[in-house]
This record gives C-alpha cells, sequence and structure tokens, in this order.
C-alpha cells in the first residue's frame, strides 16, 4: 500500500547556504518538551530484526538434526539423567524467548519520533544511538508501506523521501495503519505551511457554534 507525494527542490547556492543554517537550528530534536516525542508500536524491534531470529533458529534446527542422527548413542550415554532432556529444551525455549522480550522491550523504549514546524525526527539504539532527521522543506515524498509481516499485525510505516540522495530516507516504524495514515497527512500540513494549531483550534470552535446552534434549536 503506497500513497506518494512529489516537489521539486530547487536551490540557488544562496538559499542552500540558508538551508544549511537553518540545518543547523534544527539540530536533532524538536525544541519542545518530552510530550512532543511519540512511541511505535511494542513489537517493532522484533518486525525489524526478525531476520537475525530466523538465523538463530535455523542453526539451532541445523544442530538439532546433527544430535538426531546419533540419538540412540546420546539416549544411552545419557541413562539414567533421561527426563534432564525435556527440562533443557524448555529451558532453552523460555531463555531464548526471554532475551528476545528483554530486547524487544529496551529497544523499543529507545525509538521514538517527533514532528514539528521545521523537520521529523526519528531516534532509536539501544547501545549505539541513530537519529535521522527529515526537514520539511526538503520532503519529497511521503510513503505508507505495509510490509508482510506488518500487515499480519495490521501496522505500517511511514518513509519520508528528502532530496540528497539514496541516504536520506527517514522511516517511522512501525505504527498502526490508522496512526501511519494520520502521520502521513500531517507530515503532508506541515510541509504545506499549514498551522496545525489553529486549524485545531478552528474546529474545535466551529463544533462549539454547532453544538450551541443546536441547542438553542431544541431548548430543554
Amino acid at each position: 500500500m503506497s500513497a506518494r507525494a512529489r516537489g521539486g527542490d530547487r536551490s540557488s547556492p544562496r538559499s542552500t547556504r540558508a538551508s544549511r543554517f537553518q540545518e543547523e537550528l534544527v539540530g536533532s530534536g524538536p525544541r519542545t518538551d518530552s510530550d512532543a516525542w511519540r512511541k511505535v508500536h511494542r513489537i517493532t524491534p522484533i518486525l525489524q530484526t526478525w531476520q537475525v531470529f530466523a538465523v538463530f533458529v535455523g542453526v539451532v534446527a541445523f544442530n538439532s538434526v546433527e544430535y538426531l542422527r546419533n540419538i540412540r548413542e546420546i539416549l544411552g550415554s545419557i541413562g539414567e539423567y533421561l527426563w534432564l532432556v525435556p527440562v533443557v529444551l524448555l529451558g532453552s525455549v523460555v531463555l531464548v524467548l526471554g532475551i528476545a522480550f528483554l530486547y524487544s522491550h529496551l529497544a523499543w523504549k529507545r525509538i521514538r519520533y517527533a514532528v514539528d514546524s521545521q523537520a521529523v525526527y526519528y531516534h532509536q539504539g539501544i547501545f549505539f544511538k541513530a537519529q535521522r532527521t527529515a526537514r520539511l522543506s526538503r520532503i519529497q515524498a511521503v510513503d505508507v508501506i505495509q510490509p508482510f509481516l506488518g500487515r499480519l499485525f495490521g501496522l505500517a510505516r511511514v518513509d519520508i523521501e528528502t532530496a540528497g540522495g539514496g541516504d536520506s530516507k527517514v522511516q517511522v516504524a512501525y505504527l498502526s495503519l490508522e496512526n501511519a495514515e494520520d502521520l502521513r497527512a500531517e507530515i503532508l500540513a506541515r510541509a504545506a505551511g499549514v498551522d496545525l494549531v489553529e486549524q485545531e483550534e478552528a474546529t474545535a470552535a466551529g463544533e462549539a457554534r454547532s453544538e450551541r446552534a443546536r441547542s438553542a434549536c431544541h431548548p430543554l
């Protein structure tokens, strides 16, 4: 599933210097309090690193096949300690699941994103922090993407392409499909110069006037 918005980015040397200065001002995060930062879905780290777990399971399965070829000799050598086999297997499964859960929780706590009038910010990383920033003035496309695993859980990511080459993409993953669509609409609105605060206040005022009109037409 994809939705795109395109726009040119023509800039003179003077505007380029100005944009660089503006980029320094933007920094690595919004100039607001911590409430500006938002969280992704909790299973995002698992979806981002499922390949690693798949390789791990494959290695374990391959080694298990090697052991099964000599199962009789192994069982004979174990003898009276045969009951330890299911205990060890169960313990291994619990250990792997525990490590996966701990990693997922720690990684999720370190993933956050924010949007303000200047840029979109995305931070992640437990041991090595990665910070990506997409300035609104350089955005060329905003896509809502649902990979196969994301579609299974009803999740999507938002891909933000900016002018500056192949390494200029910022991905916000993973969000519910509804939140991803809302984020895309917000980014496009901010990039177009729409003041969302004024828009929300105007919407709230309009709803209040409608409510007062309904009350006046149907008094108690």
